[in-house]
């Protein structure tokens, strides 16, 4: 009979989340090795105070990316068991569903339709059962990952994850304990990206901090002008985009993680609640001022705004291409580009985005917003919210919130 059931999907978001930790564990090597052998191919030959001051830069270099790699690697282990775990209870579920199906036709061929009614039912029942049991059983599995990982302080010290519950709580009356500690973990796992985005954005510095320090004593000692030029390559420009793109990748991974294991404990206890999808402080203040300003009832049009009808929180995933053109035609009719009003290198941001149902101007409560803001901001801004919201499905709801 089990070869009957479908292979269940992959839980991608998990395993992207691990390999994008994995990543950011990998990205903190160079500065490590490259600060070590700085460190010691010059103790003991250059001994004065330049000297020391550059080995010391690479020390501190080499500590920060250790602790980092340190961190992606633990996140690593957590996310590839607790999507193996996930697989293994959607392997179950399948066989399980097919066996049934296979009984109830069986049985509608020997029994009256009376009887067949019957044994239909409490095949249905059983089989939600054991599909249910199935998941609580990975879901009791992944908590005690989630603590071992919570033990080994991979977020940050007094920072904790905003649950429906509190892990290992029993909840309102038909609360499914297992499913609210999936959801406090997938939110861990979002709280961990957010704290690695910063450590992939600065491995990328650590770096960089440690190879121009080792480039700029070696060359000026050596009067070496390749090595010279190495430092200078890395400009502040180049650093920052690199970092930038880094941080992205884990958050954005880390939230489709974190995704995953709502989808799961869903499948529980049939519980929506959305979602939070963060964007950064640094590479996306003006959108979420943008958002602030909206949700206080400062609706933009273009470069000039009215005090009129908020934009909601909570928003509802679309993913129908057609509706999201349709949504951000009617967002932006009648609103100038940023060169036409002296703005060149500003984009039209709107919100509610286009993505979410309530974008548009086909809504009662509410008028979209549509500022000029800079482009690398919009469009960093909406890269991110995809990536965080691409295993979302259709229905799902998320709020945006800045990071810490």
């Amino acid at each position: 009979m089990e070869s009957l059931a479908p292979t269940p999907a992959r839980p991608d978001g998990i395993h992207e989340a691990g390999e994008a930790w994995s990543r950011a564990g990998e990205d903190t090597q160079p500065a490590r090795d490259e600060a070590h052998r700085f460190a010691g191919h010059t103790g003991q030959e250059w001994r004065d105070e330049p000297a020391e001051a550059a080995r010391e830069r690479a020390r501190t270099s080499a500590a920060d990316a250790q602790a980092a790699g340190d961190d992606a690697r633990a996140l690593t282990r957590f996310a590839t068991a607790s999507g193996n775990e996930i697989s293994s209870a959607r392997q179950d579920t399948a066989a399980n569903t097919a066996r049934a199906a296979a009984d109830d036709q069986l049985g509608k061929t020997l029994l009256s339709p009376e009887e067949s009614e019957v044994v239909t039912r409490n095949l249905v029942a059983t089989t939600a059962e054991q599909n249910q049991n199935r998941y609580a059983v990975a879901a009791a599995n992944i908590k005690t990952m989630g603590d071992d990982l919570r033990g080994a302080e991979v977020a940050n010290p007094g920072k904790t994850p905003k649950t429906p519950g509190a892990p290992g709580s029993t909840g309102s009356k038909g609360d499914v304990p297992e499913a609210e500690n999936l959801r406090a973990l997938g939110n861990l796992a979002s709280l961990a990206g957010r704290t690695l985005d910063d450590v992939a954005e600065t491995g990328v510095e650590t770096a960089a901090r440690a190879v121009d320090a080792a480039s700029e004593w070696l060359a000026s000692v050596t009067g070496n002008d390749q090595l010279e030029a190495v430092g200078k390559a890395l400009t502040p420009d180049t650093v920052d985009f690199l970092g930038n793109h880094a941080g992205d990748a884990v958050l954005n991974a880390s939230s489709q993680a974190r995704n995953e294991l709502h989808h799961t404990a869903q499948a529980l206890d049939g519980k929506k609640s959305p979602v939070e999808v963060y964007l950064d402080r640094d590479r996306h203040k003006d959108s979420l001022q943008h958002i602030r300003e909206s949700q206080r009832g400062q609706i933009w049009s273009g470069d000039t705004y009215v005090m009129g009808r908020s934009t909601p929180e909570v928003l509802t995933v679309d993913k129908n291409a057609a509706e999201k053109e349709a949504r951000r035609d009617e967002a932006m009719q009648g609103i100038p580009y940023g060169r036409d009003v002296g703005l060149p290198g500003h984009d039209r941001d709107e919100f509610p985005p286009a993505m979410s149902v309530e974008g548009g101007r086909r809504h009662d409560d509410w008028d979209p917003s549509v500022k000029l803001i800079p482009s690398r901001d919009n469009r960093s801004a909406g890269a991110t919210m995809g990536g965080q919201t691409k295993n979302l499905d259709p229905g799902d709801t998320f709020v945006i919130r800045e990071t810490d």
